[in-house]
């Protein structure tokens, strides 16, 4: 049985990763946020560009982040395994590093994103923009295109 999704606005989860917090299993991220548009993206871009997100990644196993405006965003080291990111925009952004194992990635826009070394086993791919994407050493198996 599926996990009963805890709603989190936008707003509120720009406010926790930047006081450090970045557990959130089994979110549903308000659908449509403008994140990369919002007057506090650049502070929150900074602590996770300074922060250890080898040893202390963002974690977003089971969520659902849909419609999501996030061009440009820095989330190596993300673990999102069964996140679901379907229509998000991306584009720019810094995955490396990333899983997103049986992630449902339709329609996501990557063009010009860096997702090097990062994990897609069983991700779905369909009718995504992966125009000039970076996927060396990245792991692309039974991942449907």
């Amino acid at each position: 049985m599926a996990e009963k999704l805890i709603f989190v606005k936008g707003e509120e989860f720009i406010k926790k990763i930047i006081s450090g917090e970045r557990n959130f299993f089994n979110i549903e991220l308000e659908e449509g946020f403008d994140l990369c548009g919002h007057e506090n993206f650049n502070e929150m871009q900074d602590c996770l560009k300074n922060g250890d997100l080898k040893n202390s990644p963002l974690i977003l196993n089971g969520s659902k982040l849909r419609n999501l405006d996030a061009d440009g965003i820095y989330l190596s080291f993300l673990e999102a395994k069964n996140v679901n990111m379907k229509h998000t925009a991306l584009m720019g952004a810094d995955l490396s590093k990333s899983c997103f194992e049986n992630a449902d990635m339709r329609y996501v826009r990557l063009s010009f994103a860096k997702l090097t070394d990062a994990n897609f086993k069983n991700a779905d791919f369909r009718l995504a923009d992966l125009n000039m994407v970076s996927l060396k050493g990245a792991l692309v198996t039974v991942t449907n295109f």
